[in-house]
């Protein structure tokens, strides 16, 4: 076997020196080989069905490929994935309901009721409402307290009943 060199010299490798060589890259794909496998999983995606490689240790369920348009495998996923816990349980349709009241009370800026008194809600008391209700949807998925008493502590503020629907 000839080997050809920058300088344009060529050389004559021997039985011996080609054994070698052949050894010297085998070797050196199975490391490489066994550095992949040991950096990288690979896990199925949960929409797409298709096989993508982890490049960490965090726990993926859905891949970065396009999918159905111009959104990704993760960010459709996600959302289906929170659909269907939700609809899956009547308090958290609840939670869900109330969540949307609340925060449409602070995106209203001029909502008024029929007292002539405003009915939204400021940036810090919607900031303190949502600190509340993720502690207590927490609790509830925790199994720390039932439906009811989730309901009853997200309806509750400044004396205000949530739950009467009009």
């Amino acid at each position: 076997m000839k080997y050809n060199f920058m300088g344009g010299q060529t050389v004559r490798a021997t039985q011996k020196d080609r054994s070698y060589d052949e050894s010297w890259i085998v070797e050196m794909w199975r490391a490489a080989a066994e550095k992949a496998k040991q950096r990288s999983e690979k896990q199925r995606c949960g929409l797409c069905d298709r096989y993508f490689v982890l490049a960490d240790k965090r726990k993926r369920d859905y891949c970065d490929r396009i999918y159905d348009g111009k959104r990704t495998c993760k960010q459709l996923g996600a959302k289906k994935k929170f659909h269907e816990n939700v609809e899956a349980d009547i308090y958290l349709q609840e939670f869900q309901r109330i969540y949307n009241r609340m925060y449409s009370r602070y995106y209203r800026m001029d909502a008024w009721d029929s007292d002539g008194q405003t009915n939204k809600l400021t940036e810090k008391e919607f900031k303190a409402w949502t600190d509340m209700a993720s502690k207590a949807k927490q609790e509830y998925k925790s199994g720390t307290i039932d439906g009811e008493n989730l309901i009853k502590r997200i309806s509750e503020i400044q004396g205000v009943d949530l739950t009467n629907r009009h």
